[in-house]
């Protein structure tokens, strides 16, 4: 079609024929009927463009949409001219729709802003193009439409969480914090927003979080069941530099709550092998030194001293103990049991017998559980230890089980390594070689 000639953009007179050609499907007479209409200077656009669509050559269509935009918005015709109309008799409205579900992100965007800045797209427009971005988890065009969106207008809960999740997997953080305000339940609101923070560095991933706290449920929050598997994977923890970036932005947060989810993550972090027990130490002695040891709960001291059941390091890990019941804590059977399975490691286990008789001293019943019982049984029949028979058999009067085992020579003496390898054994099976060196580190970097 020359762009000399002077077409007119007649809405009505080729209306009707227009609907007659297009059920010719050979293509005979329709193109018969565009040399008239170019005979005529009407616009065959119209007929054109509709024609392609019904034969499925979309890009076709959207070429000659944009051809004829640019002839009447560049010509004088565009003065007077109803634009609606003629946008409409060229399929704008038709090709955005069909943009949309073919998610043809380039198209669905200029044709929003041309549709939109002309003030000729809906709030049903809008919703509707939402809605198939979100199917197609495409982030340009759900960004594009939901700004255009009218405040007013409510979405699902269920729209509301999928645009979180694709704002926060395209690091638009501040379009997922808006979307996260609006969503109703506490539950959810908890889980996307630690599901967000555990895509940021530390500094703004623990910042982020305490900005946060006032509108989620703290009670969600500090039980940990909504925490992602993310952050309970936090990497790299056994170089203290990276673990120290962590915890340095623990006394610049003002929110106890977000506090706690910060020593929880790294805690459990490091007891899910992105760590080792000396990051456990080195973790809390930080809390220790900066006066943050109430922020342990009962199950950070469960993973402490799951994670000293994995390493040797038995000197730290009774002095561990001592710490912890200081900042009033209290030790639980599970806790002692996997006290008593570190001190297993190498060739001696003097620190077991401490640590059965703390517990039984300790418990309310004042005698050991039976998997305790099952365990030292288990390793005086491993090393042929006569004693720990001996103290199985009188463990129910404290006084006697501490008279055989010599508890209170034993206790103060317990950091010497020639006391504790008096009696020596095989490495038992299942348990790892002690390094002395490792734990007297431990034991030096807890005690600062």
């Amino acid at each position: 079609m020359s762009q000399d000639r002077h077409i007119r953009p007649d809405f009505k007179s080729t209306a009707l024929l227009n609907k007659i050609f297009l059920l010719d499907h050979s293509g005979r007479y329709s193109d018969l009927y565009i040399d008239k209409l170019e005979e005529n200077n009407l616009e065959t656009g119209y007929f054109q463009i509709e024609r392609f669509l019904q034969r499925g050559q979309y890009e076709q269509a959207v070429d000659l949409f944009w051809q004829r935009y640019r002839h009447y918005i560049s010509n004088a015709e565009r003065n007077g001219l109803d634009m609606f109309r003629l946008m409409k008799s060229l399929k704008a409205f038709k090709i955005l729709i069909m943009a949309s579900d073919r998610d043809d992100t380039e198209q669905i965007l200029k044709l929003m802003n041309t549709l939109g800045e002309m003030g000729y797209l809906t709030q049903m427009n809008y919703s509707g193009i939402l809605s198939n971005a979100i199917k197609h988890r495409n982030y340009q065009v759900c960004r594009s439409s939901y700004n255009s969106i009218d405040s007013s207008l409510e979405l699902t809960q269920g729209y509301l969480t999928n645009l979180f999740d694709i704002f926060a997997n395209n690091d638009e953080f501040e379009m997922a914090i808006k979307i996260l305000s609006k969503i109703e339940s506490q539950d959810v609101k908890t889980q996307l927003c630690l599901q967000l923070i555990s895509k940021l560095p530390p500094e703004q991933c623990w910042k982020l979080l305490d900005s946060l706290i006032c509108i989620l449920d703290t009670s969600l929050l500090t039980d940990y069941s909504v925490v992602p598997s993310s952050l309970l994977l936090l990497s790299g923890l056994d170089d203290f530099e990276k673990l120290s970036e962590h915890l340095k932005l623990l006394p610049t947060l003002k929110n106890r709550d977000a506090q706690k989810v910060i020593v929880y993550c790294l805690l459990s972090s490091i007891n899910n092998n992105q760590g080792h027990f000396a990051s456990t130490v080195f973790l809390v002695s930080f809390l220790k030194r900066h006066l943050f040891l109430d922020l342990l709960d009962s199950r950070d001291v469960d993973i402490i001293f799951h994670t000293a059941s994995k390493y040797g390091s038995k000197m730290a890990t009774l002095a561990m103990a001592d710490t912890l019941k200081q900042a009033d804590n209290t030790l639980s059977a599970e806790n002692y049991y996997n006290i008593m399975k570190c001190q297993c490691f190498g060739t001696e286990h003097d620190g077991l017998f401490v640590a059965a008789i703390e517990y039984i001293e300790e418990s309310e019943d004042h005698s050991l559980k039976p998997e305790m019982v099952n365990f030292i049984r288990n390793i005086a029949l491993e090393t042929e230890d006569p004693i720990a028979i001996r103290f199985l058999d009188n463990c129910s009067s404290i006084d006697e089980a501490k008279a055989i085992v010599d508890y209170n020579y034993l206790s103060k003496n317990i950091v010497n390594a020639e006391e504790r390898t008096k009696f020596k054994h095989e490495q038992i099976k299942g348990f790892g070689p002690y390094v002395m060196e490792f734990d007297d580190q431990n034991l030096a970097s807890l005690m600062r």
